[in-house]
């Protein structure tokens, strides 16, 4: 058995995907959670506006109408930073799909490695155990002296 899983490279590049996929997602989090934090000061400044005069109502309207579009722009830029959010999500998604599905058959190689190596050992292992087995042992003389003993025994009362 080959001992080098062969789609290594594949698996690094995999890997390598799904790791630029992230830091991506992580960028535009990053962009939206900017977006949030414009959209809620553009608010916050068209909620302390306030008309003190006559003479400055039509300035006061103005910075309304300028806060206004403000907030527009900022809900327009948010929902732009949502969508590339979720697009992110999905490409992050997909990366980590196809590295999972290497990584599969990366531990499946890796069982079948240590399988093989274990078989190997075994056959080395019965090989030694045979081998003992015909070249007699210390236990096969015990034997053969109980038997020779029993059938001694067994004479002798008879």
């Amino acid at each position: 058995m080959e001992r080098a899983f062969r789609l290594q490279g594949l698996l690094n590049l995999r890997h390598l995907q799904e790791d630029q996929a992230a830091g991506r997602l992580a960028t535009a989090h990053a962009d939206l959670h900017d977006a949030d934090k414009r959209l809620g000061e553009a608010r916050e400044r068209l909620g302390e506006m306030t008309a003190t005069s006559g003479s400055n109502l039509a300035v006061a309207a103005a910075m309304r109408n300028a806060a206004r579009m403000q907030i527009q722009e900022g809900l327009a830029r948010r929902e732009y930073a949502q969508a590339v959010v979720d697009q992110r999500q999905v490409e992050w998604v997909g990366a980590k799909r196809l590295s999972a599905t290497l990584e599969k058959l990366e531990n499946r190689h890796a069982e079948a490695v240590i399988a093989d190596d274990l078989h190997k050992e075994q056959v080395v292992l019965d090989e030694l155990a045979s081998h003992m087995g015909n070249s007699g042992s210390a236990t096969d003389g015990l034997k053969t002296k109980t038997s020779r003993e029993d059938s001694v025994g067994k004479g002798g009362r008879q």
